[in-house]
């Protein structure tokens, strides 16, 4: 569905998109008609973007957690009783609690939440890393499961926890959005694109949810693969790097590839980190469609 406003497009793609990671149906709480609800904000959408105003930061971090915050505070039947919680010791912080929330039944979940962007190790089959190379799935999961779920287990929550009433188990649960990218190298590689081949499932084993939303990375110097089916790319600027642009146009937006090329080739020397691009692919004359795209360094 299309939406007149950014927000309200970033919002409605924690409400129905795949997660790549999850164990807790997250789905099962949003509430039936929220379809309805959404289209509605989409026509006034000031409760949205006030909600968002409160947000000091512009890190997309922040931002997704800000929409998480409002999906599940007007989009769920989970009472949320706390969010973004820290918990502090006499000598330092242990960490900070996202969400607890509580379902229908009175059941209590701890909830991690992020937004990741993964492009497939051209090195390591299997292996999901972030556009700076610092961040990794597994990563990502080690830290989730070993720490950030673990802080109310600690003797320093029980206070919290008193603070709240609360006496009752915990179910922790990691829920990551996002989308992974697969390498396109070569024009079959093109080719499984444009026919759709899944390529998730056989590269994480039982971790990743195959059905993940993706997009594609490509490095500099493979850029005219492209050319055959190539229409126009628009450059995504941080926070909205989560659904397509509203605005078709920017001073970003190429419409050709040559100039397309040409200008990364010189933003690279000057900063050589991965650039995020909505790329529209002309399948055949009548079959337009968008994916997210990286475009990296020749030697990233």
């Amino acid at each position: 569905m299309f939406y007149k406003h950014q927000s309200v497009s970033d919002l409605a793609f924690i409400l129905q998109a795949p997660l790549i990671y999850q164990d807790i149906d997250l789905s099962a709480f949003w509430l039936p008609d929220w379809p309805q609800k959404i289209a509605e904000l989409d026509l006034a959408p000031e409760p949205l973007e006030a909600s968002l105003a409160q947000c000091k930061s512009h890190f997309l971090g922040s931002y997704f957690e800000s929409l998480f915050s409002f999906a599940i505070n007007h989009f769920s039947s989970l009472d949320v009783v706390f969010e973004h919680q820290q918990l502090i010791s006499s000598t330092r912080t242990l960490g900070e609690v996202d969400a607890l929330v509580k379902d229908e039944q009175g059941g209590l979940h701890q909830l991690e939440v992020a937004i990741k962007f993964y492009l497939a190790s051209p090195e390591q089959k299997g292996h999901w890393i972030g556009p700076n190379k610092n961040d990794s799935f597994d990563k990502k999961y080690q830290r989730a499961k070993s720490h950030q779920l673990t802080i109310l287990d600690l003797t320093e929550a029980n206070a919290l926890l008193e603070s709240y009433g609360l006496n009752r188990p915990i179910q922790v649960h990691l829920c990551m959005f996002g989308i992974l990218y697969q390498q396109i190298n070569s024009a079959k590689g093109l080719e499984k694109y444009l026919g759709q081949v899944d390529f998730v499932s056989a590269n994480k084993g039982e971790l990743i949810n195959p059905e993940s939303q993706r997009g594609y990375w490509i490095r500099l110097a493979d850029l005219s693969l492209l050319a055959p089916y190539f229409d126009s790319a628009q450059e995504l600027e941080k926070p909205f790097w989560i659904t397509k642009p509203v605005q078709a146009e920017s001073v970003n937006h190429f419409t050709h590839l040559a100039s397309w090329h040409k200008n990364l080739a010189e933003k690279f020397e000057q900063d050589q980190r991965p650039r995020h691009f909505i790329i529209n692919w002309l399948k055949n004359d009548l079959d337009k469609c968008y994916a997210p795209i990286f475009v990296v360094p020749n030697d990233w």
